[in-house]
């Protein structure tokens, strides 16, 4: 095993690494889990082009494919790829040229509520391990 001491801010880069890999474990598990075939490797630009539409809608900025791949530093083609399969598994919706959030996949539900405060939850305890 390697020497942490020789790494700068060992200990916070943990923690925030955990909280990092824990919340997107949470995501893939609420979002894609028990689709056949899927991944969470595979699913991480998917992951993050749904956080970006998201970024947008709540802003109120719309989201087209040319503002995601800016945001995200990501090949167009890839972000126009992946948009497509998001708005097909229902995930987003396309209006126009841009995309937002599908309601119907964000319901005010206790599996929503429940998967809110679990992403809280390793918010606060990542928070709370940095200030120690």
């Amino acid at each position: 095993m390697s020497d942490h001491s020789q790494i700068s801010h060992a200990r916070e880069r943990e923690i925030i690494v955990r909280l990092f890999l824990g919340m997107i474990r949470e995501v893939y598990s609420h979002r894609f889990k028990g689709q056949t075939g899927i991944h969470v490797g595979a699913q991480m630009e998917a992951i993050f082009i749904t956080m970006a539409v998201m970024v947008g809608q709540f802003e109120h900025r719309e989201m087209s494919a040319f503002k995601i791949a800016q945001y995200l530093a990501m090949p167009r083609r890839t972000v126009t790829r992946k948009l497509a399969w998001l708005v097909e598994q229902r995930q987003i919706i396309k209006t126009g040229h841009t995309y937002g959030l599908n309601p119907d996949r964000f319901p005010n539900s206790p599996a929503e509520a429940k998967f809110i405060r679990t992403l809280k939850s390793l918010i606060q305890k990542a928070a709370h391990e940095l200030r120690s």
